[in-house]
């Protein structure tokens, strides 16, 4: 903790053990927050005609806290619990801070803690993609993936995605691969060790979503136990009832 910080502790610590009825509580709040200085300054000859004692305390006061006439308190108040050694992430590395803090504040993923985290980021023509290392399991692994945008909230995507249960929105996408240069993203969901069922996923990037092209899926009670690839069910050659991208269910 800086000094002036430890400092004006032990002057707060002193002034909840006493009374000082001669400070109005404005002159308290100021205080605390190194403010006043200014406002003391321009009233400097009506506080020293009026009450001389405040004016000599509240010289002190700022003395003792370290306070200079020309310090914000806004600025000192952002350096609180803040490293001077270690600078804050920058480029990469604070989109993927960001985009971590937000995985982890919706829970779900499952990994090893010693486990290496393999996100990155991938710029794309309109957005930024964060891939977030997710779960991570003895033949597969997951991410999650994030739209950065300056000034705007991580913002998480679910993909259609498709099961013995049927399709499903999927915020943990299986070992994604995205081509920044054409916006194509591909999954696998493997579904047993030796790859034989899952589902498989092609996506297309539309500027704001990833947009199925294909999904490929074998149940694992398929006697057919070559692994990928896997037999086309997204879009079929008949037509289908049912529309993914559009009448998939929310997460």
């Amino acid at each position: 903790m800086p000094e002036r910080f430890q400092r004006q502790g032990q002057i707060e610590a002193a002034r909840s053990e006493k009374s000082y009825p001669m400070f109005p509580p404005v002159f308290a709040i100021d205080l605390r927050q190194c403010r006043g200085l200014s406002h003391m300054e321009t009233n400097r000859e009506t506080l020293m005609r009026s009450h001389p004692p405040i004016l000599t305390a509240l010289v002190l006061s700022f003395a003792l806290c370290g306070c200079d006439p020309a310090d914000k308190p806004e600025a000192a108040l952002e350096t609180v619990g803040a490293d001077p050694g270690i600078a804050p992430p920058s480029g990469d590395a604070a989109l993927i801070a960001e985009a971590r803090r937000v995985s982890d504040l919706l829970g779900g993923c499952e990994r090893p803690i010693e486990a290496p985290d393999a996100s990155k980021i991938i710029p794309l023509e309109t957005a930024t993609i964060a891939m977030i290392s997710c779960s991570l399991g003895s033949y597969s692994y997951s991410d999650r993936l994030f739209v950065m945008k300056d000034g705007a909230p991580a913002r998480l995507l679910a993909l259609p995605d498709y099961n013995e249960e049927g399709w499903f929105a999927n915020d943990q996408i299986g070992m994604p691969e995205l081509d920044a240069g054409t916006g194509v993203l591909t999954t696998l969901n493997k579904a047993a060790s030796d790859g034989r069922c899952g589902s498989e996923g092609r996506y297309a990037w539309t500027g704001t979503q990833f947009y199925l092209q294909e999904m490929r899926w074998r149940s694992c009670d398929d006697p057919e136990t070559a692994g990928p690839t896997f037999p086309l069910i997204w879009p079929t050659m008949t037509g289908s009832t049912v529309d993914p991208n559009a009448s998939t269910p929310a997460p």
